[in-house]
C-alpha cells in the first residue's frame, strides 16, 4: 500500500479483542526488546491521514486474530495483549506512535500501512520488535526491508513487481493491442509502466507511448492529449487516487472517457470515493473504467476468517492480509517459544513450509506444541510460494465500476495469479 492508496468508503469500528490505544508519549528510541513470556502486539495503522478511512480495514482483521488466539488459550496460556498507534502521515507521528509502543512492552508490530512508512520507521525498530505488515507492496521494501531491520521485517501482500503483469493479463484477454501507459512520474510509476509495457508487447500489443506525468501538476491535459496523440485501442492509467482521478477527469475531458475509450487502472484507483472525484455531479462517468487488485479471497483459498470478517460490513482492503500477519507472528512466538523478536523471526517463514496444514490459530499451536512442523494455510493465500520474507506470487482480482460509479469486484473465476 502506497500512502496516497485509495480507500473504498468509511470504517465500521468493530471492538475486539484485547486493545489500548496509546497517547503520543515521548521515548527514547534504540532500546533493547521487551521479553517477558508474553506476547504483545502493536497495530501501526492510519488512525489520521489520508489513509484514515481505510484503518478498521486493516485493524479489525488484527483484533479479529488477537480475539482468536485469546479465545484458543492465548500462548502458553497467556493472553495475547494488543496495543495501537497512529502511524498518521509523516514519519514523526509513526514513529512516536512506534517509541510509545515499544515502551509499553510490544514485541512485534503488525503494519503499517503505508510502504513509505515502514521504509521511515524501520531503523528505529531495528533490534526492538519483529515487524509484518498486510499492506505494504513497495518494491524498494524488497532491499531494504530486511536490511533496515536487521532481517525482523515480513509482508503478506504481494509486492508491486507484479501488479503490471497482473493488469497486462486483464487488458490483453480483452483484445486490445494497442495501449498507451498514462503514468505518474515516480518509483511507482515507473515500476509499473515498465513492467506493464513489457508484459503487453511480451503479449503481443503494442504501447505506442509511455507518458510521465507530476502527480502534483495542476493540469495533466497536456500528457492526456500526448497519450490520446498515439490513437490508443485503450488506455492504462498507473497513479494514485487523487491524481489518478485528474487523469480520468482529463480524459472524459477529451472526450475519450471510458465510454468512449476503454480505461484501466491499478489497484490504486479501486475507491468508492473515485467517482465524485472524477465529477461530484455526474459520478457515472466512471463507469466502464476497470482494472486489478490483490484478491481480498483468492480462488482456491478457504479460511474461517472469510465469514467472521464479513459480518463486520467492513470493506476487505488487505485485511485477510493482515490477519495473517498477526496470526503467523502469533505462531512464530509458538515456535520459538519466546516472545524475543530475533527469535520469532528465525522461524516466521518455516510456519509456512512444514509438513501439517492447518488454518486456525488452535489447530497450528496444538501441532507445533505436539513437535509437528506446519503449513499456515491462510486468508490471503495458501502461501505455496513465499521466500525470506514475503510472497513470491500475488493472486489478483479483475474489478469495474458500474453505473452509478460504484466499484464492484469481478469474477472470481477471471483471478490470474503471477510469480
Amino acid at each position: 500500500m502506497r500512502r496516497s492508496r485509495w480507500t473504498r468508503g468509511a470504517a465500521t469500528t468493530i471492538a475486539l479483542g484485547l486493545s489500548l490505544t496509546l497517547g503520543m508519549l515521548p521515548a527514547a528510541a534504540g532500546s533493547s526488546a521487551n521479553v517477558d513470556g508474553a506476547l504483545v502486539l502493536g497495530h501501526l495503522g492510519p488512525e489520521t491521514g489520508e489513509l484514515a478511512p481505510v484503518l478498521e480495514s486493516l485493524r479489525t482483521p488484527v483484533r479479529l486474530a488477537v480475539g482468536e488466539i485469546n479465545a484458543a488459550g492465548g500462548i502458553d496460556g497467556t493472553p495475547v495483549t494488543l496495543l495501537t498507534g497512529d502511524e498518521g502521515a509523516d514519519a514523526t507521528t509513526a514513529g512516536q506512535a512506534l517509541d510509545t509502543m515499544l515502551d509499553a512492552g510490544a514485541d512485534a508490530i503488525i503494519g503499517p500501512a503505508s510502504s513509505s512508512t515502514a521504509l521511515e520507521i524501520l531503523d528505529a525498530a531495528k533490534g526492538r520488535a519483529l515487524v509484518c505488515s498486510g499492506s505494504n507492496s513497495a518494491a524498494a521494501l524488497t532491499k531494504e526491508g530486511p536490511r533496515r531491520s536487521g532481517n525482523l521485517y515480513f509482508r503478506t501482500s504481494p509486492p508491486d513487481r507484479f501488479l503490471g503483469p497482473a493488469l497486462a493479463e486483464q487488458i490483453l484477454a480483452a483484445g486490445h493491442r494497442g495501449v498507451a501507459l498514462i503514468a505518474r512520474d515516480d518509483a511507482f510509476g515507473d515500476l509499473v509502466a515498465s513492467t506493464l509495457a513489457k508484459a503487453l508487447r511480451d503479449g503481443g500489443a503494442k504501447v505506442p507511448a509511455v507518458v510521465r506525468y507530476d502527480p502534483d501538476s495542476d493540469d495533466v491535459s497536456p500528457q492526456v492529449e500526448r497519450a490520446l496523440d498515439a490513437t490508443p485501442q485503450a488506455v492504462a492509467v498507473i497513479g494514485q487516487l487523487e491524481d489518478g482521478a485528474a487523469v480520468v477527469r482529463a480524459l472524459v475531458a477529451a472526450g475519450a472517457g471510458p465510454q468512449q475509450l476503454p480505461i484501466y487502472g491499478t489497484d490504486t484507483l479501486y475507491s468508492s470515493a473515485f467517482a465524485e472525484l472524477v465529477d461530484p455531479v455526474n459520478p457515472g462517468v466512471v463507469a466502464g473504467l476497470s482494472g486489478t487488485a490483490p484478491a481480498s479471497a483468492p480462488s482456491g483459498v478457504t479460511s474461517p476468517f472469510h465469514d467472521a470478517f464479513a459480518v463486520t460490513g467492513i470493506d476487505p482492503v488487505f485485511s485477510a492480509h493482515s490477519y495473517d500477519c498477526t496470526i503467523l507472528t502469533a505462531l512464530a512466538a509458538v515456535k520459538a517459544r519466546s516472545d524475543d523478536p530475533t527469535k520469532m523471526a528465525k522461524v516466521f517463514v518455516s510456519n509456512l513450509k512444514g509438513a501439517n496444514d492447518c488454518s486456525t490459530f488452535a489447530a497450528c499451536r496444538d501441532l507445533l506444541v505436539a513437535g509437528k512442523t506446519i503449513h499456515w494455510r491462510g486468508a490471503s493465500s495458501s502461501f505455496e510460494q513465499f521466500g525470506k520474507f514475503e510472497p513470491t506470487e500475488g493472486v489478483y482480482q479483475p474489478w469495474a465500476y458500474d453505473t452509478d460509479g460504484t466499484p464492484r469486484d469481478g469474477d472470481p473465476a477471471t483471478q490470474v495469479t503471477i510469480s
